[in-house]
């Protein structure tokens, strides 16, 4: 089955599923039930908790948002619409997605974020010392000038004749949709820093960051999908 004809079929499904897991965790974030099936469930499907059902399923929509862009970097399609450079951008999405798939298992973020507080004293004598919370200073940025690159990309490729002018636009809904969910996380990810260096911390920030990153990665899906249609235009 082609990738383009798999990510159709599972779009449903994938929202439902984060659905689920929106529902799951925000029901154990004000709910906490007593040891048990109904607590073992909650726990399985909380956005807020490491190693469970719910950190696997979001490092699997990081993996089909990476397998979106396969077809423009090495579908035969794209060996005659897509330039190499363009290409090899899009492979390099794959590859940081990938990562941001193994980093969203593994916590890889917050143990880097954790050693370079430890070995360079940044956040020294505050309660965010050693948490990890210095990765925003470098995905941050890092994310913002990819996609800044990523809208050139999409532009280029649509750029022509009225028909695919409004494929531009309709790209462009969705992709500037992603963009305010990034920087909602990277918004999000600093309260939560200013919170913790006063000694304060909120399930709902994180509940929040971590909707918002399904939020985006669904919409850099949309794109490519609405890319993948017009792309004989």
């Amino acid at each position: 089955m082609p990738i383009f004809e798999f990510l159709v079929l599972i779009k449903r499904p994938l929202i439902l599923i984060v659905l689920i897991l929106g529902l799951g965790t925000l029901v154990h974030t004000f709910y906490d039930p007593s040891p048990g099936v109904v607590k073992t469930l909650l726990l399985q499907l909380d956005l807020n908790k490491e190693y469970n059902l719910a950190s696997v399923l979001e490092a699997y929509v990081f993996l089909l948002c990476g397998l979106s862009f396969v077809p423009l970097s090495l579908g035969e399609k794209a060996k005659y619409r897509v330039s190499t450079h363009r290409r090899m951008f899009f492979a390099l999405i794959i590859i940081v997605l990938f990562f941001f798939s193994l980093d969203e298992i593994l916590d890889i973020h917050e143990r880097l974020g954790s050693l370079f507080e430890k070995r360079t004293g940044i956040f020294a004598n505050t309660p965010l010392h050693g948490i990890g919370f210095s990765y925003l200073l470098v995905y941050g940025p890092l994310v913002l000038v990819g996609l800044f690159f990523l809208w050139r990309m999409y532009a280029a490729m649509t750029r022509g004749d009225p028909e695919k002018e409004f494929v531009r636009r309709k790209i462009g809904v969705f992709f500037f949709s992603g963009v305010l969910a990034v920087t909602g996380i990277i918004a999000v990810g600093l309260i939560q820093a200013v919170m913790w260096r006063s000694g304060q911390r909120s399930l709902s920030f994180t509940f929040i960051e971590e909707f918002l990153e399904l939020a985006a990665l669904f919409s850099f899906m949309i794109c490519n999908q609405i890319l993948l249609e017009n792309l004989e235009l």
